[in-house]
């Protein structure tokens, strides 16, 4: 799994055959490795990872519920997966299967994969 995630505002949006302005080179770096920001909903503001995670814990009231919930449901269907022998392999993957479906059937308003990350052909 490719873990360096972009944010919907640092890729190229194509609505309505519109294009960004903004060039591939400055594609959003400092996002890549926000992993926390893509789990909650939140951007810590800080420059590095202790304060990421500091700003990250001391804001948890402006966390997205809905973010929050998925990830931990991701989790979870990853941990169940993760203990039948014979499907542990493929865990993190059923897991991203059973999450995109739960959030495609509910009509769930968070960040998808399409959103946040670049998905070759």
């Amino acid at each position: 799994m490719d873990r360096r995630f972009s944010s919907p505002r640092c890729l190229f949006r194509h609505s309505s055959g519109g294009h960004s302005a903004t060039p591939d080179h400055e594609l959003c770096q400092e996002r890549r490795d926000d992993r926390l920001g893509d789990a909650t909903g939140y951007k810590p503001q800080s420059g590095n990872t202790i304060g990421k995670i500091v700003d990250w814990l001391v804001h948890i009231g402006r966390w997205h519920p809905h973010a929050v919930a998925v990830a931990v449901g991701t989790i979870v269907v990853w941990a169940a997966f993760h203990f039948i022998r014979p499907l542990e392999a493929f865990a993190i993957l059923l897991a991203l299967v059973v999450a995109t479906g739960v959030v495609a059937l509910a009509r769930i308003d968070v960040e998808t994969v399409g959103d946040i990350a670049s998905i070759a052909n």
